[in-house]
This record gives structure tokens, C-alpha cells and sequence, in this order.
């Protein structure tokens, strides 16, 4: 209500009288109340309708970030697929590019003497010395006949076979799923190899090493149980390793009682960026089954072995610590090339250990994950 309006009714209010007066002031009093009590709901309202409004506003902001969102993971998506595809039409072209080139390999390899193959790996792995520091390990020169390296080189799956994968993850898994078909019959038997000659040739050499391993973990097994264990070599893989790879010290998973590198240098390959073997501090048994990496401030370096033609390291995972790398700044065409392989029990040689072993042992060497790893070993 108005200032000059107020005068103009209580001017008039002076010439009534006083029963007149009040309930004049009782009415225009209820009537500001009531005024106060609109406008406060009339408010209350406005504010309501300011915050509705808000709320749709930014709904409609995240749902059109949510679209953005959603049309971007899709174009993303688009841009993966296609890469791939052309990944792909890479690798099939590679794989007919290698067919052809290798048509007349393939013929020579018919004639191999496979025997012969094996009987070589045989002596190498008997004549080579088991060195002890940081752990029993073998550095095994000229492993196969040379003409037989020849053709493990030069049936290295094409590089775009690998690039589909992360610098530190490029490998693929022996035998082949999709490579050349020299590729595919020469590792075959490099397979082949492992399991008949080599992982044997292996286990008896180090068998005073493993054995007395085992008997650390396992006190309870008696040395006749422990020397009628038996052992399988798992599927290797071709590892490429180029500028920026690293992998810091660490040991392997336990139930790969050994480690096996052969080295494939291309001709002309320099011999550096091999493997580093490690000596480590307050040394103790890994944790758990899996992959055990360590501080390499507790690492001090014993050994480099070279990245050398024909030649292998195996070592026993029982102590110590073995890491690689390959600077970011080297060439970016250099490429490092090994199969690696492990040697473990059997899965009824593993049941056995572990029934022998105690129980607070027994959880470092079992685990859902450790079962899963064994799956696959």
C-alpha cells in the first residue's frame, strides 16, 4: 500500500468514529497480512520455478555431453575399426608376400634331418657350463647346427604381425595361429624341439640345482619323491622388443622352475640390449606364484649376456632377478627378436608338491590368478 494512499485513508479515519476506526485498522491489517502471505507464496513460487527451470537446463547440458560423449566413444570406435582392418590387410599381405619369397625354402625343408637337429641340441646343452651367480644359469653357445638357425631367422614371422600389441607386449604365442606357412612349419617343429629335446636335455643338466630347490620349498618331500618329478615345457613365444622396451627386474612365475631365452639376431644385428642377471639384497622367496618384481635399488647387476647369434641363457627362477631394455632413443628400425619358453612340472608333479607342501607355503604357490596361469602354462 502506498504512502499517500495511507494518508488519504487515515485523514478520513480522523472524522470517524473510534468502533468505526478500529475495525477499519482490523481489516486493512488483515488485509497487509494477507498481501505479505501472497507475496511470500507468490515467491516461494517464483524461486520453485527459477530452480525447475535450472534443473532443465542443465539436464539438458549433461544429456547433450552425454550425447557428445556417446557420438565421440562411437567415432572413436569407427577409427579403432578401421585400423585394425587395415592392420589386418597389412598382415594377410605380409603373409602372402612371405609365402611367395619362401616357396623355395619350403621344399629345402622337406629334406631336414631332424634327428640330427636334435642330437645337436643335446651336446650343446651337455657341454655348456652351469654358472651359480646370481642363480644356476646356462649360457648356451651354438645350440642348433648353424644352416638350422639360418632357417629359424629367416622363418621370423613379418614384423606387422606383431604391431598390434604394445611395445613391452609384442609376442606371439608358438605354434602360430596366422603366420606364413614357412613361419608355421619351421617353428612347429622349434616346438617340437623344446618338448622332445631340449626341455629334457635341460632338466638333466640343472637336475642337481632343481632338486635342491624344491627341497627348500618343499622340506617334506623326500629325495626320491623330488627326482621322480616329472616336467613339461610349455608353448614358447617370439618376443620383439624395440626402442622403449623395458622390463625391470623381476622373477618368473614359480611353477616355470626354468627360463629359457634363445637369442635371434638377424645378420648384421648388433650384440647388445641381451638380458642382465641380477644379484639382490636380503634376497627371500617371491610371494606369490606370479611374476615377482623387484626394487632395482636391492639389485645389483652380476651379468650381461649378449644378444649374440645361436646362444641361449636359461636359468633356474630360485633367486636373483633378471630385467631388459632397449633405450627410447635407439633406432627406431632396430628390433630385437627371442623365443622364450619355460620348464615346470607336470600337473600331477604339481599336485604332488603341493600336497608335501606346509600350508603357509602351500598360499604363496596357489591363488585364483596362479590357477588361471597354470591353465595357460
Amino acid at each position: 500500500m502506498s504512502q499517500s494512499l495511507l494518508k488519504r485513508t487515515f485523514a478520513s479515519a480522523a472524522l470517524m468514529r473510534p468502533r468505526t476506526f478500529a475495525d477499519l485498522y482490523d481489516r486493512i491489517h488483515r488485509l497487509a497480512k494477507k498481501t505479505d502471505a501472497d507475496n511470500v507464496h507468490l515467491r516461494a513460487r517464483i524461486d520453485q520455478a527459477e530452480q525447475n527451470l535450472a534443473a532443465q537446463i542443465a539436464a539438458g547440458a549433461r544429456e547433450s555431453r552425454a550425447d557428445a560423449v556417446r557420438m565421440q566413444e562411437s567415432v572413436d570406435a569407427l577409427v579403432e575399426q578401421v585400423k585394425s582392418q587395415g592392420q589386418r590387410i597389412e598382415q594377410l599381405t605380409a603373409i602372402q608376400h612371405a609365402d611367395w619369397k619362401h616357396r623355395e625354402r619350403i621344399a629345402a625343408w622337406s629334406r631336414l634331418d631332424r634327428e640330427a637337429v636334435a642330437a645337436h641340441v643335446r651336446s650343446a646343452v651337455a657341454r655348456a657350463e652351469v654358472g651359480q651367480d646370481p642363480c644356476p644359469h646356462l649360457v648356451i653357445t651354438g645350440l642348433f647346427p648353424p644352416a638350422f638357425f639360418e632357417m629359424m631367422v629367416e622363418a621370423l614371422p613379418p614384423a606387422i604381425l606383431f604391431a598390434d600389441r604394445r611395445v613391452n607386449k609384442q609376442q606371439l604365442r608358438v605354434p602360430f595361429g596366422l603366420a606364413p606357412r614357412y613361419s608355421r612349419e619351421v617353428w612347429q617343429f622349434v616346438s617340437d624341439l623344446m618338448a622332445g629335446a631340449l626341455g629334457p636335455a635341460l632338466v638333466a643338466r640343472l637336475a642337481p640345482d632343481i632338486e635342491a630347490w624344491v627341497q627348500t620349498v618343499c622340506p617334506a618331500a623326500t629325495p626320491a619323491q623330488v627326482a621322480a618329478l616329472t616336467y613339461k615345457v610349455s608353448d614358447g613365444r617370439i618376443m620383439l622388443r624395440r626402442a622403449g622396451y623395458e622390463i625391470r627386474p623381476h622373477r618368473d612365475p614359480k611353477w616355470g622352475f626354468v627360463t629359457g631365452l634363445i637369442y635371434l639376431p638377424r645378420p648384421g644385428d648388433p650384440t647388445e640390449f641381451g638380458t642382465e642377471l641380477y644379484r639382490v639384497r636380503d634376497d627371500s622367496e617371491a610371494p606369490s606364484g606370479l611374476p615377482y618384481y623387484i626394487d632395482p635399488a636391492a639389485c645389483e647387476l652380476v651379468r650381461k649376456v649378449p644378444f649374440a647369434p645361436n646362444s641361449a641363457l636359461v636359468f633356474l627362477n630360485s633367486r636373483g632377478a633378471h630385467g631388459a631394455s632397449v633405450p627410447a632413443d635407439a633406432p627406431a628400425s632396430l628390433e630385437r627378436y627371442l623365443y622364450q619358453f619355460r620348464v615346470g612340472p607336470s600337473h600331477d608333479s604339481i599336485s604332488t608338491l603341493l600336497e608335501l607342501m606346509d600350508e603357509d607355503v602351500r598360499a604363496r604357490w596357489t591363488g585364483d590368478k596362479m590357477t588361471k596361469a597354470l591353465e595357460a602354462y
